[in-house]
């Protein structure tokens, strides 16, 4: 990007951050209103001092340039005051005139990566930097960074990279951009300014905010506000951008590659967070902010004093956030800022000092000790009792906080309970603890007792209750007796016991259980137990059995649950415990009364208790009721309180109990809390918990709780006790034995023996006796039948089960297929079993058919009835016939014409409208528009195709356009440019005026975009010069452009034979193009003598190293012919006998191969002397040449290189196809017999091959890294193609003269010219561009050396393959005399078998790594075809540069002669045009700035043309590689195949530039100049084809954007006056149109 282009760019950017940070002259507007202010923008490392960590100079060296055809060199001396290049270059004052710079040592003392040249700018203070902006002296670095600090000392944080190799330079994404929600403080990295051009002037601007995507919410965007701020900026240059010629170490190429910085400016304002207007010099002397808005501090950062009543920020467009004075009431004098108080308050000032007994943060209340009613009234002392009260502090109202005992306002008085006051207080009453509750009478000490104790001071128990205990609530425990008795007492039979769990050796039967009643087993480990979540369900513990059953002994005593963790602070803090039994379910949640235990000697752990009573449980139940849950206790279950991440485990749980025992007073204590009942009449036990004898429950089976009663058999037995069942005799049955068993009848409540009778019914069955008649019925016959006998069938069933009126018929169901209900009364006759009651629209006997008008399966018994026979339901419209007429099984109805369906109710595809007795009409889709032949079946809307609409699909939307068979296309019209968002036919948009485009979305040339209206208006007046001079320059582009395409190649070449004939008929040709094109020869003539010397020499010394090469190939075929027993020579008999011996083709193919080799190296020998004998021209002569036709026979021999690549690769195969072969035979004679010598010999051999293996495979490796090089070095390649195309742009724009004629045209004119070229390029521009010419050669010739170098390292690596290829062979060779000698062992065959097979293993383990070596490298012989694609690609690239330097030198010979006259007037003219020059002066800098614009323009239009035609042949060799990709079976052919191919390569660069030079014949230049001349018409036709649309399409958006640049120019001029005349002259200087101070 050239400085113009950098100019607007930053001028761009500071309007961009302007309209962010717009500043003020005043912090207050004329109103007075507070508004945001910011200081100037200025460039603030102007003048400000730099340090670097290298200078050159130091010791005194020497450095040459890199600006033309040849390096001028200097001398850097850091003590002389004239030769210096010291750091303070870097921020002076610069111009393009005087140019000053800052130098580093060259590559010569080891300037290179890794090893980095550092540039330190400190500023003195934070400033908000807008851009960094770096002006090269020398070409631009290839990597470099910027970083920034934000306060001395302080760490660097990357700002942005730049580098040509980011990820393998700085590990990051080139060209990567952040979304928006990413971090917006990330350093990208770009290759944008690391390419080698230009050589010297080149400019990189960063904008810290550009692709920010918070850029335009700065105001709210703290991270950018971070970003955009810094104290110092760092410069890293890490890496020179070369040529590639320091690979040689020559010197003075050395000290031509250097850093060098003419200018280091960075655009910023100093921060003050938009609270000052200009920064000033304090009494320190550091720059400081002049703050308003009661801020302060170096960057106004903070809020002054005593204006802290909210917290400090910085001033936005909306809100200049000014800092608000503490609210002290006028109290006090000093405040500072509390955040918590703010937070809850919205003030946050808290003030000091307050005066008139107040305090608080706004000293609104009144301080210790005193108090006040209302808000303005004085401060009173509060005049506490100093015996009663707390402290002496009152509440607002004046009353005082009284200690235990104590009450009254001022705490004086006793309360009710307590006495005495005194200085301790009053004293407490005296009452028994165990019995009383509450206080005692504040006037005689009365004790309150509690509910089941009474006396004077509650120490006895009420009568029944027993057992006076301080921890039970009620003071005695009521006697329970299950409710059967009220007198009791403490037992003397029970002793004190505790169930412990304490999880010492196993989980003790605790299990976890969640809900839905799925259980879990706990995790234990020793002491503790955990519970693992179950579905995000925490769940419980689930205690033991024995924790369950009878629990009455448990009641009111205290469970204990204790839970342990790693932490304090894991500890839970509540538990749940549920409890159940007897059908009742209580929970109750428990919490932690003491602190967790924890010390650095123990576990923490934290206990929680239960009190087994009715209290405090959910829900509230009476204690009867929570007795009898106890008595039969089925759950208790303990809450996880681990949680989700089980972070505690259950410790241990304890229950206190009693067990009965001998009462012994001194082992153990007993248990008071068990009663021992007096029972009633009925009752017995220590509970009275069991029946006595005689007597039952009421209740049967209702356990202790149910009353006892006297037992009632009816004097037929004895009754249970607890189910009151009576053990029944006579035949009778029933609880009471109050009925007859079954098969008998009678009354068995007479109390006599024979009242049961036998019943008279069939099998002894049931039967019942009418009382009124005393008539036997039988009430249980057999199943199907009926009557008081059981003489009739069942409802459902037919026959004559006794045989009356016939004989005996066995009762039958009746078979109606399920079609009635088996409910129903008759559904068939009872003696036949006809059907009467068919359900579901069945028929027939047994219902096994459908009606008419219905169909279905009658018969289907997995269906309902209601479900088996559906009507037919015919479709009214499409039935044709009756409605009720359908097929009995499938119900398919007789449909119309085109229609379908089962009922006919719907029409076919294609087909819609459906008609009563017509059917249905077909669809009249457009074929086009639609996208299928169906239709809606109602409407007839067809489905259309994007973009498309109507009812058959057959016009386009609106806002679309192109009616075709893949729909309508968008219209994409842009509406602020579009008269109409419909376009034309052609897609086209009617644009607005101002707008251009297809679609209205560019600005008409000669107008911009206004930001504000986003409308296209007309330039302002002061862009008219710009306009003319680019108007110029485009006549001047379109005349050269006419020039070229009139150009006859055959007329010229035809003329070209006779010099002198040549010179009389073109005169007049001369004399049109000599304007344009007479400078151009002459540099690219030297060029061409230069590049082809550099190339023969190359050429040469590559072929004889290629010879070298071709004889040991040969050596090493025939070493393999000896190992392989075959003759190369002799042709005989005995030939023919070894051939015959060894196989077919094996000899044949090495005796091949060895002829080839043979046949390279004789080829090889004669392009070194045909090179040699080659004699370049001084002039080369301007015809054409033979490279199409030679290019053409290189095709063919590549291909015949390719062929035989191809059959070297198949007798490789072959070869390893004999090599198993002998591999199977060596293990058929291992299997058979065979040696332990023989087998230790054989693993000996086996183990270098594993050996040979490793190396195989490590060379492999390095074949790979090979490739990798070759494609480096070959995009390297392209890119210098690329400058070649640019130079030949840049060749066609250049206007000037020569003052040479033809005669002078040699090799020593040439050298005098670039000598005078040298001397004069200060004052012709034009000659500094043939310099830059010359100098692109010197890359040239670099990147021939560079490729010599590259095959010659390809041939290095390739040669250890090769020779492992060889040694691969010898194995073979080895391996067949093994055999030879294991057939003389048989004798051992029975000890060798088991160590013969394991060698068979290790060999199939080798087959196959080698195998998997195969398919993890299938890419090698792809990539060396890519590469030899590419550089097939390289050469033509080459041979259309030579062609196009061709035509350009020869009209500028041509010219020659005519140029003297032109040099003539144009010294006559000199003088006038020198009165002229000091005042065009800057008007010719304008017109440089737009020329080059304008170049840079086309640049980058040809070099996206040509990047997307070089995307397009890559695609394309990549799928031609993918269809001829072939599969090597072994790593051995895969480097054959390899070194073949490059073999080739190399072969067919030489035979090129061997027939190149050998037929350099002036004939051939006129057939080539023919040939290229008809090409140049293909290539004109398919230019106009419409494959090439897109590609036009993407010119012409270059277009466009080059005339967005033309807008950009004026803003470019108006940037070089900034860095002249600074910014406050720019103010002065703009144009009303054009953008404003602050805005």
């Amino acid at each position: 990007m050239d400085s113009s282009a950098l100019h607007s760019l930053l001028l761009l950017l500071f309007n961009t951050f302007s309209h962010v940070l717009a500043g003020m002259d005043s912090c207050y507007d004329e109103e007075g209103v507070p508004s945001r202010c910011l200081p100037n923008f200025e460039n603030a490392a102007f003048d400000r001092s730099v340090i670097v960590s290298n200078v050159c100079g130091i010791p005194p060296e020497d450095y040459c340039m890199q600006t033309g055809s040849t390096r001028s060199c200097h001398h850097c001396d850091a003590s002389d005051l004239e030769l210096n290049r010291n750091a303070t270059y870097l921020t002076d004052f610069h111009t393009d005139e005087e140019p000053t710079w800052w130098q580093s040592q060259s590559m010569f003392y080891g300037v290179q990566y890794p090893n980095s040249v550092n540039i330190t700018l400190h500023l003195g203070k934070a400033f908000e930097i807008t851009y960094v902006r770096l002006k090269f002296y020398t070409s631009r670095p290839e990597s470099f960074a910027i970083y920034k600090r934000t306060e001395e000392n302080g760490p660097w944080q990357p700002y942005q990279y730049y580098s040509a190799s980011c990820r393998k330079t700085y590990r990051r994404d080139n060209k990567g951009f952040i979304r928006p929600g990413e971090k917006e403080r990330t350093a990208l990295c770009t290759d944008e300014f690391s390419d080698i051009s230009p050589l010297t002037g080149g400019n990189v601007a960063f904008s810290t905010l550009e692709g920010r995507p918070s850029a335009y919410n700065f105001d709210q965007s703290a991270v950018l506000q971070d970003w955009v701020t810094a104290t110092d900026i760092l410069i890293s240059l890490d890496r020179l951008n070369t040529f590639g010629d320091e690979f040689f170490k020559d010197a003075k190429v050395l000290r031509s590659y250097f850093y060098a910085i003419s200018d280091f400016s960075v655009g910023g304002r100093c921060k003050c967070n938009g609270h000052a207007s200009y920064c000033m010099t304090n009494e320190e002397g550091g720059l400081v902010c002049a703050c308003e808005h009661n801020t302060a501090g170096v960057d106004c950062q903070h809020c002054a004093p005593f204006f802290q009543d909210r917290p400090w920020a910085r001033a936005t467009a909306d809100s200049a956030n000014q800092c608000v004075k503490c609210n002290c009431s006028g109290l006090a004098d000093e405040c500072v800022f509390d955040a918590e108080q703010y937070r809850s308050t919205g003030s946050g000032g808290r003030c000091f000092g307050c005066r008139e007994n107040t305090a608080g943060p706004q000293c609104e209340r009144c301080r210790e000790n005193f108090f006040r009613s209302l808000p303005h009234q004085p401060c009173q002392d509060c005049n506490c009792n100093a015996m009663g009260s707390v402290s002496l502090q009152c509440d607002a109202e004046g009353v005082c906080v009284c200690r235990p005992g104590v009450s009254g306002v001022k705490c004086d008085i006793c309360k009710s309970g307590f006495h005495s006051l005194g200085p301790g207080g009053c004293r407490l009453c005296e009452c028994d603890d165990r019995g009383s509750k509450g206080v005692c009478s504040a006037e005689d000490g009365h004790c309150y007792c509690k509910t089941n104790v009474e006396g004077q001071s509650c120490n006895r128990c009420k009568p029944g209750s027993f057992n006076l205990q301080l921890d039970n609530p009620d003071g005695c425990k009521k006697c329970f007796c299950f409710g059967h008795s009220l007198a009791c007492s403490s037992s003397n039979q029970y002793m004190a016991i505790n169930i412990t769990s304490n999880f010492l050796e196993d989980p003790d039967g605790w299990k976890g259980v969640f809900s839905e009643g799925h259980e879990q087993s706990l995790i234990w480990k020793e002491g503790e137990v955990y519970l693992l979540p179950y579905r995000e369900e925490n769940g419980f513990y689930k205690a033991p059995d024995k924790y369950l059953g009878n629990m009455l002994l448990s009641y009111g005593r205290t469970l204990s649950v204790t839970f342990t963790a790693e932490l304090e602070e894991l500890l839970p803090r509540s538990v749940t415990v549920l409890l159940g039994g007897s059908g009742i379910l209580v929970s109750t949640d428990l919490y932690s009364k003491q602190d967790p235990y924890s010390s650095l000697e123990k576990t923490p752990i934290n206990t929680f208790t239960l009190r087994l009573t009715e209290k405090d449980v959910i829900p509230s139940i009476a204690p009867f009721e929570f007795l009898r849950m106890l008595y039969n206790l089925t759950a208790l279950h303990i809450s996880n309180a681990g949680g989700q991440n089980y972070t505690s485990q259950l410790s241990r749980v304890t229950l206190e109990s009693a067990d009965q025992t001998t009462y012994q007073p001194d082992v153990v204590p007993h248990a008071p809390w068990v009663e021992v009942c007096t029972c009633p009449m009925g009752f017995t036990g220590l509970f009275c918990e069991l029946c006595a004898p005689g007597f039952t429950r009421e209740t049967p089976n209702g356990g202790p709780f149910s009353p006892c009663i006297p037992c009632n058999c009816n004097q037929h037995g004895t009754c249970h006790p607890e189910t009151g069942v009576c053990d029944c005799t006579d035949f009778t049955t029933g609880r009471s034995c109050e009925r007859c068993e079954d098969g008998y009848y009678g009354n068995a409540l007479t109390d006599s023996s024979g009242d049961c009778l036998p019943c008279p019914c069939p099998d002894r069955s049931t039967c019942a006796q009418v009382p009124e008649t005393g008539d036997v019925v039988c009430t249980n016959c057999p199943t199907g039948q009926r009557g008081v006998r059981c003489e009739l069938c069942e409802d459902g069933f037919y026959g004559n089960p006794l045989g009356w009126g016939g004989t005996v018929q066995p009762c039958v169901m009746c078979e109606c297929n399920g079609n009635v209900d088996p409910n129903a009364v008759g559904v068939c006759d009872h003696m036949t079993g006809r059907c009467l009651k068919c359900l579901g629209h069945t028929t027939g006997d047994h219902c096994e058919k459908c009606r008419s008008g219905y169909y279905g399966n009658a018969l289907a018994r997995e269906l309902n009835p209601e479900r088996k026979c559906k009507s037919c339901a015919c479709n009214v419209a499409g039935t044709s016939g009756s409605l009720n007429d359908c097929h009995p099984d499938t119900g398919n109805c007789v449909c119309l014409s085109h229609v379908t369906g089962r009922d006919c109710g719907q029409c076919e595809s294609g087909y819609f409208n459906m008609q009563p007795g017509l059917g249905c009409e077909m669809c009249n889709c457009n074929p086009i528009g639609s996208s299928s032949s169906a239709c809606h079946p109602v409407t007839g809307q067809c489905m259309c195709r994007t973009g498309v609409l109507g009812v058959s699909c057959d016009t386009c939307r609106m806002g679309f356009f192109g009616f075709s068979s893949r729909g309508c296309r968008a219209c994409n019209c842009d509406p602020m440019g579009s008269t109409s968002m419909q376009c034309h036919d052609n897609g086209t948009c009617s644009c607005r005026r101002g707008f251009v485009g297809y679609k209205c979305d560019k600005c008409e040339l000669n107008y911009y975009q206004n930001r504000l209206t986003h409308q296209c208006e007309e330039c302002p007046v002061c862009y008219s010069l710009i306009r003319d001079q680019a108007s110029k320059l485009k006549a001047r582009l379109q005349e050269l452009e006419t020039l070229l395409s009139g150009y006859d190649c055959n007329r010229y070449s035809r003329q070209y034979r006779g010099r002198q004939q040549h010179r009389n008929q073109h005169n007049g040709l001369d004399n049109h193009i000599q304007k344009d094109q007479v400078e151009d020869y002459l540099p690219n003539a030297l060029e061409d003598l230069l590049a082809i010397q550099e190339a023969r020499e190359a050429f040469i010394k590559q072929f004889s190293q290629l010879e070298t090469s071709a004889q040991t190939l040969q050596l090493q075929l025939r070493s393999i012919a000896t190992v392989l027993n075959c003759n190369l020579t002799d042709s005989g008999k005995e030939s023919e006998k070894r051939k015959t011996l060894k196989g077919e083709n094996e000899c044949q193919e090495l005796v091949d191969t060895l002829s080839t080799a043979l046949n390279m190296q004789d080829q090889l020998q004669k392009m070194t002397l045909d090179l040699n004998s080659m004699v370049i021209p001084s002039v080369i002569p301007k015809e054409p040449n033979k490279w199409n036709v030679i290019v053409n026979e290189s095709e063919v021999l590549v291909k015949s290189h390719t062929d035989m690549a191809a059959y070297i690769e198949q007798t490789a195969g072959d070869a390893f196809k004999m090599a198993n072969r002998t591999y199977s035979q060596l293990i058929a004679l291992l299997e058979d017999n065979s040696t332990e010598s023989h087998v230790q010999d054989l693993t000996e051999k086996l183990e270098e091959m594993q050996q040979l293996k490793e190396n195989l495979t490590l060379g492999v490796n390095e074949t790979l890294v090979t490739h990798l090089s070759l494609q480096r070095h070959n995009s390297e390649i392209a890119a210098i193609l690329e400058n070649i195309t640019a130079s030949l742009s840049e060749l066609r724009t250049t206007d000037g003269n020569f003052t040479l004629t033809v005669e002078e045209f040699n090799i020593t004119s040439f050298s005098q010219m670039f000598n005078q070229t040298n001397v004069t390029a200060t004052q012709d521009p034009e000659l500094t561009e043939s310099e830059d010419l010359m100098n692109r050669t010197t890359q040239l010739e670099a990147s021939v050396q560079s490729k010599e170098h590259m095959i010659n390292m390809t041939r290095e690596e390739i040669q250890p393959h090769v020779d492992s290829a060889e040694k691969h062979l010898k194995t073979v060779q080895e391996l067949k005399e093994l055999t030879a000698v294991a057939e003389g062992f048989k004798v051992s065959a029975v000890s060798s078998v088991v160590t013969g097979k394991e060698v068979e293993a290790e060999f199939l383990s080798l087959q196959k790594v080698l195998e998997d070596m195969e398919q993890d490298w299938p890419q090698l012989p792809t990539l060396s075809k890519e590469y030899l694609k590419r550089e097939k690609s390289t050469l033509v690239d080459v041979k259309k540069k030579v062609k196009q330097t061709e035509k350009v030198i020869k009209p500028a010979v041509e010219n020659a002669t005519a140029a003297r006259s032109t040099a003539k007037q144009a010294e006559e003219s000199a003088d006038a045009v020198a009165k002229d020059a000091k005042a065009s002066l800057t008007q010719g800098k304008r017109a440089k700035h737009a020329s080059g614009q304008l170049r840079s323009a086309l640049d980058i239009s040809v070099e996206q043309l040509t990047e997307l035609e070089s995307q397009a042949v890559q695609k394309q060799e990549t799928m031609e590689a993918e269809e001829d990709m072939l599969s090597s079976r072994s790593v051995i052919d895969n480097m054959e195949t390899a070194k073949s191919q490059l073999e080739s390569f190399t072969n067919t660069l030489t035979l090129l530039l061997t027939q190149l030079e050998a037929n350099v014949v002036l004939e051939n230049y006129d057939r080539i100049l023919n040939e290229t001349a008809s090409r140049l018409h293909v290539l004109q036709a398919a230019v106009e084809s419409p494959s090439l649309t897109g590609k036009i399409q993407m010119l012409r958006s270059a277009a466009h954007d080059q005339e967005k640049h033309l807008q950009n120019l004026e803003q470019n001029l108006h940037d070089i006056r900034e860095e002249r005349d600074s910014l406050t002259d720019i103010a002065q200087n703009l144009p009303k149109t054009c953008p404003q101070k602050g805005h």
